[in-house]
This record gives structure tokens, C-alpha cells and sequence, in this order.
């Protein structure tokens, strides 16, 4: 019996991990957190970013489109695959924050000196002292829904990734564009090996379609 184990079982649509509902993103967004928090949860909730690629961003990363029309993207140049690497436009509401966080800095300052830096070689991630606050804030304003039995909540951090797809796809954006602005891998031959990519004008316009839900704060 080495190395045999029982087949896993496929969770159900009510098992699985969620994205959060409206009312919960009002909850979330009350005003109660804490600043840094706040700006985490609405940089990931109008970006689709994933926590630890906010985490690292340094004033390097805020970018400007080349040509006629600027635009200002994060430049995510580290991710888990080469999908990941990107450029993801800044959404209008996170113009103000973006431009206060990085005023002043050198290109290789991060964007959230708050952080601290993991040793060289360490397995924690720079995100992880945010992702236990957020934990811990999120359980105290009541967003939070563990099944019988279950060690992990249906919703965590990444919910805002999983709300951020949500609401993109309903603004009827393209797949193929949620999938490239969320950093994951293109299907097929023609989008997948042969298309060079939307403009970033197509994607601004995808990441400007997503809105927080009506009564949500945003206090930063």
C-alpha cells in the first residue's frame, strides 16, 4: 500500500472557495480598517492583483505607457509564470493613492515600506503580516463563512481577486481579457501562441468597467 492514497473528492460548488457578495464588500468597506489595510483591500478589489504582487511593488513598477496616450499601469515583473508578468492599468479611483504612495521615491523603493523584507531564502511571503490583519479584520466585522468542519473560510484575500473576475465578466468584458489582466494563461493556438496581445487601452477600459458596489467606503 506505499504510495497509494484515496482518490480526492472534487468539492462542491458550495464547498469552494468565493468571491465576496456585495453586502459583505460594504462590510469590508466601512471605514473600520485599519489605513493600510484599506489600501490593500481596494488596490486588489480594482486590480484583480494578487496580495504578495501588491506587496513588492516598488516605485519602479508604476509605469507609464508609451505613445500618445500615457497610461498608468502597475509593471508586475514578479509572478508564479511567465503569464503573470504584466502590465495591469491603474484603475481611476487608485490614481490619487498610487501618486501619494510613490511621490518621492527612488525607483527601487517599495511602494509599502510598512512591510518587512523576508530574509533571502525565506518561505514567508512580504505580504504575509497583511494577510493576517486582513484575516483578523475580516472575522471581527462578521464577513466570514466556515463550513462543518472545514479549517479554511469560503472567502479570504483572495476574494477580491475571485470579485474583481466576478464583476469584470459581468461589465461583459472579454475572457480572454479578464484571464491576461488576472496574469493567467491564454488558451489555444490563435490568443495562446499566435496574438501578441490586446492594446492597454482595451484592458484600461476592462479595469475602469469594474466599480465597487454602491455604499462601500473608501477612506485612504
Amino acid at each position: 500500500w506505499q504510495g497509494q492514497s484515496l482518490a480526492k473528492r472534487e468539492p462542491r460548488k458550495s464547498e469552494r472557495k468565493r468571491s465576496f457578495t456585495d453586502d459583505e464588500m460594504r462590510l469590508l468597506f466601512s471605514g473600520r480598517a485599519a489605513p493600510l489595510i484599506q489600501e490593500f483591500m481596494v488596490i486588489a478589489a480594482l486590480s484583480g492583483m494578487r496580495v504578495d504582487e501588491i506587496a513588492k511593488l516598488t516605485a519602479g513598477n508604476i509605469v507609464r505607457t508609451a505613445g500618445e496616450i500615457q497610461i498608468p499601469c502597475f509593471d508586475i515583473t514578479e509572478a508564479k509564470t511567465s503569464a503573470g508578468e504584466r502590465l495591469v492599468p491603474v484603475h481611476p479611483e487608485l490614481l490619487e493613492l498610487i501618486e501619494r504612495r510613490s511621490r518621492g521615491l527612488k525607483q527601487s523603493d517599495p511602494l509599502f515600506p510598512e512591510l518587512p523584507v523576508p530574509r533571502e531564502g525565506s518561505a514567508v511571503e512580504r505580504s504575509q503580516k497583511i494577510s493576517k490583519r486582513f484575516t483578523a479584520f475580516r472575522r471581527r466585522v462578521g464577513v466570514d463563512e466556515r463550513l462543518p468542519g472545514a479549517r479554511q473560510s469560503r472567502v479570504d484575500f483572495h476574494s477580491f481577486r475571485r470579485w474583481f473576475a466576478t464583476r469584470a465578466e459581468q461589465a461583459l468584458q472579454p475572457p480572454h481579457f479578464i484571464s491576461s489582466t488576472l496574469g493567467h494563461k491564454r488558451d489555444g493556438m490563435t490568443l495562446g501562441v499566435y496574438s501578441d496581445g490586446a492594446l492597454v487601452k482595451q484592458f484600461q477600459e476592462l479595469v475602469a468597467s469594474v466599480r465597487l458596489p454602491e455604499g462601500c467606503r473608501i477612506s485612504i
